[in-house]
């Protein structure tokens, strides 16, 4: 039997609540985008509209991925890339397992960080873009 879409939603949100627990709502909000990010695709580049985010399959799949990309990527494995953006006031780690096509998006906080978002499958011009930013940070902390 196929999974409707408004089924699929109300199964996600009710997950994010029993994942809050007590937790307000207002304190919870950058965690929930977070996951979302996580879970879901905008329908095309220049949209940004939160709600306009669709639930996507394969960045369901690959969610117990995040944690072995950053412990990877932090033991400096073969095959796991990362380097410092710069996006506005705020720093962030990309992490990057190229051969797998995977990347995690991490907040640089004062003590932590704050994880943004993770897809998989790059598409040409964030390849491009990602190649780019890194060959820039790694040049810059050579000089």
């Amino acid at each position: 039997m196929a999974l409707k879409k408004s089924q699929l939603y109300s199964s996600l949100w009710q997950s994010c609540d029993e994942l809050r627990g007590g937790m307000d709502a207002s304190q919870y909000k950058d965690k929930g985008f977070s996951f979302w990010h996580v879970i879901s695709e905008a329908p095309d580049r220049q949209n940004r509209n939160e709600g306009d985010r669709i639930p996507d399959l394969r960045r369901c799949e690959r969610i117990r991925w995040i944690a072995q990309a950053i412990q990877h990527a932090s033991n400096g494995t073969d095959g796991f890339i990362w380097w410092e953006s710069q996006r506005n006031s705020e720093v962030r780690v990309v992490i990057w397992a190229e051969p797998w096509d995977f990347v995690v998006i991490l907040a640089k906080r004062r003590e932590y960080y704050l994880l943004k978002t993770a897809f998989c499958e790059l598409k040409p011009h964030r390849r491009r873009t990602f190649e780019r930013e890194r060959e820039a940070y790694w040049r810059s902390q050579k000089g």
